[in-house]
This record gives C-alpha cells, structure tokens and sequence, in this order.
C-alpha cells in the first residue's frame, strides 16, 4: 500500500552521500518528496521530519541511541526558518537524544549519548510560513554540520553542567537557563508518563532531551547556513580557555577592572558616551568588544543587565520584564507561560557597579546567573497564579486612596521575589483588553471616579524585586 513505508533501507555509507541525497530536496516542498501519503489537506501525519526519514532517505521512523546513518557517523535532522526584516533565524530549538539520567550520569563528555549520536549532522531546513500548510513549506537548504571548535568548547561545559546536576541529585531542577548553547529541555513534560527516575535521588524528573538552543539554531542558520558575518568574539581563540570555563574567563576578565570608576573606564577606552546602556558597553570594552555584542552572548540569549548598589548596600531599582497582554496569561497554563519560560531559559549576566561613600560610581564585575528553580516553582509561580486568578475571577480592583491609584494585583510586598506593575513607559498611555468577563471594580471614598475604558487596563509587567536581585549577587559585590 502506499501509505505503508516500505522498510527497504537503502545504506548510505559515506557523509558525502548522505549531503547529496539532501540537497535532492532543495527547492522541493514537502508534498512534493512524499511517497507514503504523510501529507493531506489538514496537514501531515506525524511530522515534517517524518517525512524526509521515509521518503527522502528510505528508512523507517526510529529512536535508536545510535546516529541515524551508524556507518557515517551522522544523524539526521530537519529543522525550520522563518524570514523576518532581520533576515532568516530559527523556528525553535532544535531538539537532540532524550537523557537518560540513569546512563548519562555515569559517562564522559566523549562517551555521552549527547556526543556518541550527535557529532555530525545532517541539517536540511525548510522555511516556516505563518498561514501556509505544512505541505507546501519549501525546503531551502542541506549542509552537514560539525561544531566549530569554539562553539565545541562551550557546549562540552555546557554537558558538564547538565551531567553535575543529574550527579548532585538535582535532574528535577533541570534548566535551560543553566547553559548557553547545549540546553536539556522538557520533552513530553506536561504528561505523568513522562517523569523518569534519577539514580542520585527519589525525586522523579521530567524527560529531556539535549537540544541546540533556540538563539544558538538562530546562530548557525544566520552563520552557517546563510553565511551571515558573525558578531565580534569575547574568545579570539581557544587556547585563551586554557582549561577555563567561558564563564569562568568572562568573569576573571571582567575583575582584572574591578574598582575603577566610570570616568577611569571611559578614559581607558576612550568612550564618550553617556548612553543609558553605558553600563554594559564599558563591560564589553574590558571584554574586547568593540561594539555592543558579543557572538558567545548573542548565541547563547544571554540577557546583559547593568545593576547599580547604592553605597548603603541596597538596590533601588526592580528588574522589569516585557508587558504582557491579559488575555494570554489568563488563558496559558503554568508549563507555557511565557514569564516562567523566560526565566527558566535565560541566563543572564550581571554588570555590577557600586557608589563609594564620595558617591562615585565604581565597576565591581560581573556574575552569570539563571534564576533557581524553586524560585520559579514557588515565588514566581504564585505570584502569576495569582495574577491569572484577579484576570479570569472578575475581581480586579482599582482603589483611589490619598489621590493615588492602586490594583490588587500582585505587589512587591506580597512576595520576596517578584510582583506586577506598570513599566514607566506603559503607565498611563498604553492599555490592552482584558478577558471577556472582566470589569474593573472601583473603590473610591467619595465615588467621583470614573473608570474611562468597559474592557482595558493600564499594560502591566512581571518584575523581579530590587531585594531579591541583590540576595543573588555574589558576596564579593556586597562588600
């Protein structure tokens, strides 16, 4: 029958034969490679890569620990790009072998599942387009990719982490957050079946699978594919490492500068700026980059944040995130809420300066962080619960006390780590619909108030508290 695969497997023994068969598929669409009725009017059964395992390469669907093509040495995998006024960049991460933590723990980096299945690939990329049906994206390019001895550095610490936390214990505190290019991301996590057992711990952890990061995918798409010059490096060569962590050579560069001003640093390197980004473009000079990006720290969707200690030990400002729009955090669920997924994909980088007691501002360095995960399962998740509860309840409030205007949504003093506010820029002009249902209540002592808009409210953000922030910083800057 036509829809049964006919598991005939045709041996591709060397890589170059494995290229060649790929590119066959440029300029096709999908519909166009399908022999087995995959592809009808409503979409495709199973997936796009499906279809090019069967029909392009004649072998049948699997999950095999070894490479997909085990005489070549490579594995297989179909990836898509969307096109924006940027340039193209990638659909999503792309997603690798499930962990085996019961395995994983007990292996090098040389003998990891990671690097036994996945040391070249075959890539074959298709473009994404919003409103068109998966049949017709047209498939634009095939390379076979082997990672570029510098990016080969950061993700073999990268594996080191993932490995150390399974070692520790801690496979359920898994993040993406906790490295920059090789991530161990949720596969299948929403559903009970998908909890496994780790051999250091009782506690079950959800599946993962080693992945490519969606910002580093976006990185070989633009660098490799498309062959896009690469932003400037913090690394000029591996031998720089010399058996160093890229963390822990950003962070040692970053302190050979500590305790010198803001005007010694502008001096130093001849910036005339008084820009508001100021703080991080002076990290990027003592890094040695000449702009206001860094290849490793684009790559890797590290967030550079500037945070200032008073010279009384206390943080004013709070961290702002995005706005959001009420009708998606009412309608999303914990495991898809774009502010939890925020912060357990993103790394961040602090640049820390300090106020001396003549009031000048002096550099302290710098410090990698992803927030913990029982931050996010316990104070952030309460504080967005709580959020989607006053949305979707009917109950939000806005009481007129002493001619200021205050919500019952969640404050900074409700919680240790995070609350919801306007940003200075969405305060008063910008507002955005709240669910259907929804009223504002008023309470004002004399009723002369009258709420302007049936259906919106002033644009809100998530904020990390100034408190929580410096509790993070290392001691070092405290001092």
């Amino acid at each position: 029958m036509k829809n049964e695969v006919e598991h005939k497997k045709i041996e591709y023994k060397t890589q170059e034969e494995i290229l060649i068969r790929g590119t066959e598929a440029i300029g096709k669409t999908v519909r166009q490679i399908d022999k087995y009725s995959r592809v009808d009017s409503d979409g495709i059964k199973g997936s796009i890569g499906h279809v090019v395992e069967e029909s392009l390469y004649g072998y049948k669907i699997n999950s095999d620990a070894e490479p997909d093509f085990p005489e070549a040495g490579v594995e297989l995998k179909v990836s898509g790009v969307i096109r924006d006024k940027n340039g193209y960049k990638a659909k999503e991460r792309l997603v690798l072998n499930i962990i085996n933590y019961m395995k994983e723990a007990y292996t090098t980096f040389e003998t990891s599942s990671f690097w036994h299945k996945n040391q070249v690939l075959m890539m074959l990329f298709y473009e994404y387009v919003r409103g068109h049906k998966p049949g017709d994206f047209v498939f634009l390019k095939a390379i076979l990719f082997r990672y570029p001895e510098e990016d080969l550095a950061i993700i073999k610490d990268d594996w080191k982490k993932i490995v150390e936390k399974i070692r520790a214990g801690k496979a359920h505190e898994l993040s993406e957050g906790d490295t920059f290019y090789l991530g161990a991301c949720t596969k299948g996590a929403t559903a009970e079946s998908s909890l496994r057992e780790q051999p250091f711990s009782d506690i079950p952890a959800k599946q993962r699978a080693y992945c490519l990061k969606n910002k580093y995918m976006t990185h070989l798409v633009r660098t490799y594919v498309f062959g896009e010059a690469q932003n400037e490096h913090i690394i000029k060569s591996v031998s720089e490492l010399a058996g160093k962590s890229f963390e822990s050579y950003v962070t040692a560069k970053l302190q050979e500068y500590k305790g010198k001003s803001v005007e010694e640093l502008k001096q130093i390197f001849d910036v005339k700026s008084d820009a508001k980004n100021l703080g991080a473009l002076l990290a990027y000079k003592i890094l040695g980059i000449k702009g206001n990006k860094a290849a490793e720290l684009e790559n890797a969707g590290v967030a550079v944040k500037t945070i200032r200690i008073q010279y009384n030990g206390k943080i004013k400002e709070c961290m702002s995130f995005p706005p959001f729009k009420f009708r998606e955090v009412a309608e999303e669920t914990w495991e898809d809420a774009e502010f939890a997924n925020t912060l357990r994909d993103t790394r961040f980088l602090f640049i820390v300066y300090r106020f001396d007691k003549e009031g000048v501002l002096r550099f302290m360095g710098g410090q990698f962080w992803n927030m913990p995960y029982n931050d996010i399962e316990g104070h952030v998740k309460k504080v967005w619960e709580r959020t989607k509860e006053v949305l979707n309840s009917g109950r939000l409030t806005v009481a007129i006390r002493n001619n200021r205007m205050m919500n019952n949504l969640p404050a900074q003093k409700d919680d240790s780590v995070s609350h919801v506010r306007p940003h200075g820029a969405t305060r008063l002009g910008t507002t955005n619909l709240l669910p259907k249902g929804t009223k504002v209540n008023i309470e004002s002592s004399d009723g002369s108030f009258v709420w302007p808009y049936e259906d919106r409210f002033p644009t809100q953000c998530f904020w990390l508290n100034n408190s929580y922030i410096l509790s993070q910083l290392n001691e070092e800057f405290k001092r």
